[in-house]
Parts: structure tokens; sequence; C-alpha cells
């Protein structure tokens, strides 16, 4: 029984493609970027800045990411639904740490303004770019490799 589910889970991984692991990557970083925000905004003098919708959004992502990808019949909705549920969790990220961003940045945009920022801010708006970078390429990549046995039949008729 054993022999049997890891031959089935070597043969999942036989037959995915460049997308599914695009999307797997935007899955994993998710993840780190919802633990180290909740972490980083636990702090007693940013949790005013905490967004709970956009750790919701950021669960979502991970979730419908994972379950969606375990299907032939889903797999291509994967990359569209954790680009979708991370460009949410990055606007409403935006949107509780819009004060923090005037005051300070209400001086101009410096380099001692970007370096003296609360890291939790800084790895939070990285790990977005790079996410929301990621997942949207994997929207255009193929998730599965396409096995012959589900390959349309390309015979050609003559016509005589």
């Amino acid at each position: 029984m054993l022999e049997k589910s890891l031959d089935a889970i070597k043969n999942f991984f036989k037959t995915r493609s460049l997308g599914f692991y695009f999307t797997a990557s935007a899955v994993v970083l998710s993840l780190i970027q919802l633990i180290i925000y909740a972490v980083a905004f636990n702090d007693i003098m940013y949790v005013q800045y905490f967004s709970t919708a956009a750790v919701v959004c950021s669960v979502l992502a991970v979730v419908l990411g994972i379950g969606l990808s375990c299907t032939k019949w889903t797999e291509q909705w994967a990359p569209a639904a954790v680009a979708a549920l991370e460009l949410l969790a990055c606007l409403f990220f935006i949107k509780d740490g819009y004060w923090y961003f005037t005051t300070q940045f209400f001086a101009g945009v410096t380099w001692k303004a970007i370096t003296t920022t609360y890291y939790g801010y800084l790895v939070s708006i990285v790990m977005f770019v790079v996410i929301l970078g990621i997942s949207t390429a994997s929207i255009y990549l193929k998730q599965s490799k396409v096995r012959k046995e589900d390959a349309p039949d390309t015979k050609a008729e003559v016509a005589v």
C-alpha cells in the first residue's frame, strides 16, 4: 500500500510542468510572507497597522493554491487564485499601512527614510512584489505536461 502511494506521488510530480512549480513557489513564499507579517505586526507599536483582511486573503491563497493544484480538473485555476488573492492581500496591507507610510515618508522618499522603515514593511513589500510576479507568470505557463492518452488525436485525414 505504501509503495502504491509512493508511485502515485512520483507520477504526480512526473506529470507536472514548470507552471506548477511556479505556483508552488508562489504558495511557499506566500506562507513565508504570512508568517513574517504575523510576527512583525504583533509588536505593540505596529499592531494598529495589522490587517486581518490581508491575513485572510493570504491564508486563502495558500489553501486554494495547494487545493486547486492537486487535481487535473482544477489545476489551471490555482495560479489565478493565488495571484488574485495575493493582490487583494497586498491592497489590504497598503490600505491599513497607509498612515505609517505617510508619516515615514512625510519629508520625502529618501535613503534615510527607506533604511529606517520598519522591517515588517520592507520584507512584506518585497515579498508581495515577488509573489505577484511569480504567480502572474505561472498563469501563462502550463501546470502539467500533456500526456499522450489525454492529447487529442492529431492524425489528419487526407481528402481524395
